[in-house]
């Protein structure tokens, strides 16, 4: 087999491979994220009322609030509480802080993830700033709410819990700015 043969083959190989790479790249990174407790969807569902979920107070959690802002984001983000102590379906509300610090207007998505991954199948936002894209204006300060509840199939070995949340910076041109279900008022300060 000549060189310029053998070089092809091995090009078109390397093609293949990468085509299928890409293929079954996002079923593999989707099922890594859900095994690690990362929820790639915002939870767009309003959970039902905390009235009809029964609160077991035999079995409190310490629950930890994190934030991070990626991709160099220049914006102020974080919870007032940095940790709350709840009964397993009780409801708990977290109010987050969020300042852009430029001249611009910023767009981005905030993304949670909750730590240990039993915890982040047993629990319901019921109002959530990550249910949409977030666009902050000039200097423009802002407080939104969570509020959510751990569900009573939480694993009974389940004691502390890490909500956590990310800001990723997003084209202006690629933002979804329009209502949702669990939408909230942004309140100015």
């Amino acid at each position: 087999m000549k060189r310029d043969s053998k070089i092809l083959l091995v090009l078109v190989a390397v093609a293949i491979a990468m085509f299928i790479f890409g293929y079954a790249n996002v079923p593999l990174f989707k099922r890594f994220c859900s095994a690690i407790g990362i929820d790639l969807s915002p939870n767009t569902e309003v959970a039902a009322e905390t009235s009809e979920i029964e609160i077991d107070s035999t079995r409190q959690l310490k629950v930890l609030f994190t934030t991070s802002v990626n991709d160099d984001l220049p914006i102020v983000f974080e919870s007032k509480k940095h940790q709350s102590e709840v009964f397993v379906g009780e409801s708990d509300k977290n109010m987050y802080h969020f300042v852009n610090m430029t001249d611009d207007t910023l767009y981005f998505r905030p993304v949670h993830s909750v730590f240990p991954a039993d915890a982040s199948k047993k629990y319901s936002m019921i109002e959530c700033f990550c249910f949409r894209d977030m666009m902050l204006l000039p200097h423009q300060e802002v407080e939104v709410p969570l509020v959510y509840y751990f569900k009573p199939s939480l694993s009974e070995e389940v004691n502390r819990v890490t909500m956590h949340y990310t800001l990723f910076k997003r084209d202006r041109d690629d933002v979804d700015l329009t209502g949702t279900p669990g939408e909230f008022n942004m309140e100015t300060n």
